[in-house]
């Protein structure tokens, strides 16, 4: 399980999650905190997604972590998962794992048959690559599984300086 901070910068880059659901967690988070960190609470005011991703990567920054090779993967996952659930259209979806392949390594995904799909009448109904749907739905499982981590009492275990000072 990559930090429960690099899991925050994948949700917010592929748009997830919307701005209310990341003040919302972000809210949760505070309740419960004696002592939070700054950036958690510049998180809950930050107004927008662009915002809040803009304080993450300044955590990301200050705390020298280091998006780990499977940051890109992570962002496949997320990005399939908002076609999923409805958040956005097959061309969408398409043009943006074509930008996260051709930013990061995400094995199983090739980027030849997403540029096919780029045409007008493409959609992920139409892969012929039984390959590529298949990673897909398993990058989409691991980045919920994520997603679920940070709403959960595992976070708190795990990673409690991420939250508390």
């Amino acid at each position: 399980m990559p930090p429960g901070l690099v899991i925050l910068f994948a949700i917010l880059d592929s748009g997830f999650w919307c701005w209310e659901r990341v003040a919302s967690w972000a809210d949760v988070l505070l309740q419960d905190t004696n002592q939070p960190q700054s950036w958690l609470i510049e998180l809950s005011m930050a107004g927008s997604l662009p915002a809040a991703l803009e304080v993450v990567r300044g955590e990301l920054a200050r705390r020298q972590l280091v998006l780990p090779p499977e940051v890109g993967a992570l962002l496949a996952g997320f990005v399939y998962c908002a076609f999923e659930d409805g958040k956005v259209d097959s061309s969408r979806m398409v043009k943006e794992l074509v930008d996260c392949c051709d930013a990061y390594d995400v094995s199983g995904i090739a980027l030849s048959e997403l540029r096919d799909l780029e045409a007008p009448e493409g959609s992920m109904e139409r892969v012929r690559c039984e390959s590529l749907r298949e990673s897909m739905h398993a990058l989409a499982a691991t980045s919920r599984s994520c997603a679920s981590y940070l709403e959960s009492d595992d976070l708190r275990r795990r990673e409690p300086n991420l939250i508390e000072q």
